[in-house]
């Protein structure tokens, strides 16, 4: 006897799709649905509150538009070339501290030996404030664009180099056993196994010590007078010029955050092919019929 399978109809009076449900939100909750109006919207306050209150406190927190004016007048003649000079040590510092970081955690997390070795060091130097490194810097190196080298390295190292370490023993214990059967050599177990796996560990750790480095170099330079957009904060602020010192103080959070979404998006970029591999092999395995399905 012959089954005929019937298929209800959906009914008409169901629930609104997600049309219906949009039309009838209202506008207002549409906008303020837009992370970015908020953000707009909270910008706005705060400049409107900070101008309302900074006219009457010239010497203390200034104002937006007292800022505004000092940008236009001191931006590229004395704020521009000081970032330029700061922005060198930090890329000098930062690079180096990268490729010593980055291979050492690696090699950490591969090597018992290694990790022994170097595990109790990575911890105490971590937990060691760079600013006390100060002086030993000066000592060493003189107040020179070496010592910026050498506060930048020191304070972004640690926290690469510590991640990247986290990151490798993080890795899926299954990759190293297929690494294994398929007799791959040390060398490429590390490259592709140990190092593909703490992409996203040694990004945290960039994130970090690029953190850590600028605020090392600009404390270096407030605290030794070297020049630099640190040095120039200090000289402002000694003659309450506290318009041009903000204007300093925000060239340093723009690019703070500049480069914290570049390398948020790299990162993203980096893995980009690896996440849609990924994704084409779940969508293969779902097109596959198991064996009771087949039936």
């Amino acid at each position: 006897m012959t089954q005929v399978a019937t298929v209800d109809a959906p009914p008409t009076g169901g629930a609104p799709g997600p049309a219906a449900r949009s039309a009838a939100t209202p506008a207002w909750r549409r906008v303020l649905g837009n992370p970015w109006t908020i953000r707009v919207i909270s910008l706005v306050v705060f400049l409107g509150v900070w101008e309302y209150f900074g006219r009457d406190l010239p010497y203390v927190i200034s104002s937006p538009s007292a800022i505004w004016a000092a940008a236009v007048e001191h931006f590229w003649p004395e704020v521009w070339p000081a970032f330029l000079e700061t922005l060198r040590g930090l890329g000098a510092g930062f690079g180096l501290a990268i490729l010593v970081g980055v291979p050492l955690g690696l090699l950490m997390s591969f090597s018992p030996i290694v990790e022994t070795a170097l595990s109790p060091y990575l911890s105490a130097l971590y937990a060691t404030p760079r600013i006390t490194l100060i002086p030993v810097l000066v000592l060493w190196l003189g107040i020179s664009f070496e010592m910026r080298i050498g506060i930048v390295f020191l304070s972004a190292v640690f926290p690469i180099m510590l991640n990247t370490y986290l990151g490798g023993k993080e890795v899926d214990q299954g990759l190293l056993d297929v690494g294994k059967a398929f007799k791959a050599s040390g060398f490429k177990v590390y490259r592709s196994i140990y190092l593909r796996g703490s992409v996203p560990y040694i990004f945290a750790g960039l994130h970090l010590g690029l953190g850590r480095g600028l605020m090392g170099v600009v404390v270096a330079e407030i605290a030794t007078s070297a020049g630099g957009i640190g040095n120039l904060i200090s000289y402002y602020a000694k003659y309450f010029r506290i318009d041009s010192m903000f204007v300093a103080v925000v060239v340093l959070g723009l690019f703070a955050v500049f480069i914290a979404e570049f390398l948020t998006r790299f990162n993203t970029t980096l893995n980009e092919p690896w996440n849609r591999r990924r994704k084409k092999e779940g969508v293969v395995e779902r097109d596959i019929p198991t064996n009771a399905q087949a039936e």
